[in-house]
């Protein structure tokens, strides 16, 4: 009888380590893929601010060349009549 009992005592405790171990292993599982995924949305957050930022320098680099083009013109008219003045 004690036999018995103490075979059925290390079997009941074999599955519950057996199932503890599954399930923390799961834990670490689902963890592991949440950092990841988070880790993922952090990249593409700072892609994202990093294309905005892009942008933002490309329009005023846009900007300064149509005023460039601007003043060149007015120069190259106020050029042409005094050429045309003399």
């Amino acid at each position: 009888m004690s036999e018995t009992l103490v075979t059925f005592l290390l079997t009941w405790l074999l599955w519950w380590v057996l199932l503890f171990t599954a399930y923390a292993g799961l834990l670490f599982g689902i963890d592991a893929l949440l950092t990841a995924h988070r880790r993922r949305q952090q990249e593409r957050q700072n892609l994202r601010h990093e294309l905005a930022r892009l942008d933002q320098e490309a329009a005023a680099s846009v900007q300064r060349i149509g005023a460039a083009f601007l003043a060149t013109q007015r120069l190259m008219r106020e050029e042409a009549s005094h050429g045309a003045r003399r």
